[in-house]
C-alpha cells in the first residue's frame, strides 16, 4: 500500500500538523506502507526528520496552482492508496480536484469550518461526535471521531504506563510548552513572569528549533538556578512531560500528550482559532483555560496560575478525565481502519 500525506508547517500554523502525520506515517511504516510527504512550506529540520525515519519527502512549487501541483507529484508516484490531508487551508474544491489522482482520500481536522471532499474524516477532539460536520462531509464519509483516535507517539502509551505506577506528586514541576514555533517568544515571557512571581515553582521548559529568544532563556536559567531548566528539540517529549506535575502553555498536539499523561494543564490561545476548541475543553473539565496570550497582562496570568494551582479538586478531576479519554493507542487504531485490519 502506498500513502501520501499533503501539509505544511510555518510559523503561523505551527509543526503539529506535521508532526501528528508523521506519527501516523510512522506507525503505517510499520505495517509496510510507502509513505510520501508532500509539503510546501516546511523548515529543513522537519524535512531531515521526515526522511530519516525512512518517507519520501517531496517539495511543492509555491508558485503553482497548489491542487495542479499536487495533482503532478501525486502522478509520478505508485498507485496512491490514501491521500492524507492535514491542513487547514485546504477544504472540498481542491480535494476535488486531487481525487483523481488517488483511490481515497482522508482529511485530518479540527476546526468543522468549511466542506470536505473525502471519504474518511478524522478529528480526534476529545468530545467530538460528528455533530459539528453535519452538511460538510459526504454522507458516505467514514467518520473517526473522538479522543480514541489522537495521534501519538508511541513513547507516550509507554510513558503512561510507568507514571501510573510512579505517579510524581512530589516537588510541583510546570511543563511549559508553546508548541514547536513560538516565533512571538511567549516562552521567555511567561517563563519570567512564573519564576518571578512563584518561587515554590520549578520550570521544565521545551521549545523549538526555531525558537528566537534562546538567550533569554539561558538568562533566565542563571537568574533561577535549580529552578528553570529548558531544552532545545526534545527527543522523547513523552519522558520530559513525566518529570512534571503540571503543565502551563499553547494547546495543539500538547494537549493529547499532556492529557495521555494525566498532566493537569493550564492554557494561553496564541491564535483565535483556539479559543472556542479551549473554551469546549474547559467545560468538559480537561483544562483549565486562562486567556489570549496576546491580550493577557503578567498579573492577570500570575492569578490564573496561582487559581489552577490552588484548585487540588479540579488537578486531579483533570487527571482521571485525560487519563481515561486518550490512551495512546490512538495512532493504531488509525492505521487499523486506513489498511482495513479493525
Amino acid at each position: 500500500m502506498n500513502v501520501a500525506i499533503r501539509t505544511d508547517a510555518t510559523p503561523q500554523i505551527g509543526t503539529g500538523h506535521v508532526m501528528r502525520c508523521l506519527t501516523l506515517a510512522d506507525v503505517l511504516s510499520t505495517k509496510g506502507v510507502a509513505v510520501s510527504f508532500l509539503c510546501c512550506e516546511l523548515p529543513l529540520h522537519l524535512e531531515e526528520l521526515i526522511t530519516s525515519k525512512g518517507h519520501k519527502f517531496m517539495r511543492m512549487d509555491a508558485a503553482r496552482d497548489d491542487a495542479e501541483e499536487t495533482r503532478m507529484l501525486l502522478k509520478s508516484l505508485p498507485v496512491v492508496d490514501w491521500l492524507v490531508v492535514d491542513h487547514y487551508g485546504l477544504d472540498a474544491g481542491w480535494e476535488t480536484a486531487v481525487r483523481p489522482a488517488v483511490k481515497g482520500i482522508v482529511v485530518i481536522d479540527d476546526l468543522a469550518n468549511r466542506s470536505h471532499d473525502c471519504d474518511v474524516l478524522l478529528d480526534s477532539t476529545f468530545g467530538e461526535d460528528g455533530c459539528r460536520y453535519r452538511g460538510l462531509i459526504p454522507a458516505t464519509c467514514r467518520k473517526l471521531f473522538g479522543a480514541t483516535y489522537v495521534l501519538l507517539r508511541p513513547q507516550f502509551a509507554e510513558a503512561r504506563k510507568r507514571r501510573l505506577l510512579s505517579p510524581n506528586d512530589g516537588e510541583l514541576v510546570a511543563h511549559v510548552f508553546f508548541g514547536g514555533s513560538d516565533l512571538r517568544g511567549y516562552t521567555s515571557r511567561f517563563a519570567q513572569a512564573l519564576a518571578s512571581r512563584l518561587p515554590h515553582l520549578r520550570q521544565e521548559i521545551a521549545v523549538g528549533a526555531l525558537y528566537p529568544d534562546t538567550d533569554g532563556l539561558g538568562r533566565l536559567q542563571r537568574e533561577f538556578p535549580g529552578r528553570i531548566v529548558w531544552q532545545r528539540e526534545v527527543d522523547d517529549m513523552a519522558a520530559h512531560m513525566s518529570r512534571c506535575s503540571v503543565a502551563l502553555g499553547a494547546p495543539g498536539i500538547a494537549t493529547w500528550e499532556r492529557a495521555c499523561l494525566g498532566l493537569p494543564s493550564a492554557y494561553l490561545a496564541t491564535h483565535h482559532n483556539q479559543r472556542p476548541i479551549l473554551q469546549a475543553l474547559e467545560k468538559r473539565g480537561l483544562c483549565r483555560f486562562l486567556g489570549d496570550a496576546d491580550l493577557i497582562t503578567d498579573d492577570a496570568f500570575i492569578d490564573g496560575v496561582r487559581e489552577f494551582l490552588a484548585d487540588t479538586r479540579g488537578l486531579a478531576g483533570m487527571r482521571e478525565i485525560g487519563l481515561s479519554a486518550i490512551d495512546g493507542n490512538g495512532a493504531e487504531r488509525v492505521a487499523h481502519s486506513l489498511l482495513g485490519t479493525e
